[in-house]
């Protein structure tokens, strides 16, 4: 479904600075919940749709930069995809940046394979991010608070805590020929757990990470279903 040709990313800072990446390594963290229960528990989610549990705690998944995109429609070709909130790191220039995406995913394909699900789906990314610093420590993680909404009804709710820091995930990440610390990056960290532990397959999403000094980061996309037979 992507394009071949690099779109570039263009992301707006919370104090007025503007991002602009052409081409960064985009990668999709999974399993990366702090609690070996929780994560127990969204593996059994995942099974109960018949995916197979995970080759290793967390898992990477390096997908083309294109998939990225800030527009508030995302086509999608399957009739069973869903999207996961998730805070997203961004490393540009030496400096680390917060956001929201979310990891819109074809869950039928998600049987077969992970990896080809998550590829055939873009990558919701709100357009506007909050800067670090020059570590990827986000200051008080465990506070910050994690919501998705499908078709207006609540569909996760609950804090960072439930996901391993930034520079831990980053730090597991360094120990695969992903990506250097030079280059651009865009990495989605994982998500919470499901209100009700059931997927739903809605129309339009909001996604939003909540700080506690009551900044808020919100992004809402709908989904275009594009007709598969010729």
């Amino acid at each position: 479904m992507h394009q071949e040709q690099n779109i570039g990313l263009r992301l707006h800072v919370v104090n007025g600075e503007n991002l602009e990446m052409q081409s960064p390594c985009l990668v999709i963290a999974g399993y990366t919940g702090s609690d070996p229960d929780s994560v127990a528990r969204h593996i059994d989610e995942l099974q109960a749709i018949g995916v197979a549990p995970p080759p290793s705690v967390p898992t990477f998944y390096r997908l083309p930069s294109d998939l990225l995109t800030t527009n508030e429609t995302v086509a999608t070709v399957g009739d069973r995809t869903s999207g996961e909130a998730e805070p997203v790191l961004i490393r540009h220039a030496g400096q680390y940046y917060i956001g929201i995406g979310s990891d819109h995913t074809d869950r039928e394909i998600e049987r077969l394979s992970i990896h080809e699900a998550k590829a055939a789906c873009q990558k919701p990314l709100g357009p506007v991010v909050r800067h670090i610093g020059s570590s990827p420590q986000v200051e008080s993680w465990h506070r910050v608070q994690l919501r998705s909404w499908v078709d207006e009804e609540l569909y996760q709710n609950g804090t960072l805590t439930d996901i391993r820091n930034p520079d831990d995930i980053l730090d597991k990440l360094g120990a695969l020929p992903m990506s250097g610390d030079s280059t651009d990056l865009v990495l989605f960290l994982g998500t919470i757990p499901i209100t009700g532990g059931t997927f739903h397959y809605g129309d339009s999403w909001t996604v939003e990470l909540l700080f506690p000094d009551g900044q808020s980061l919100r992004h809402s996309y709908s989904v275009r279903k594009e007709n598969n037979h010729a």
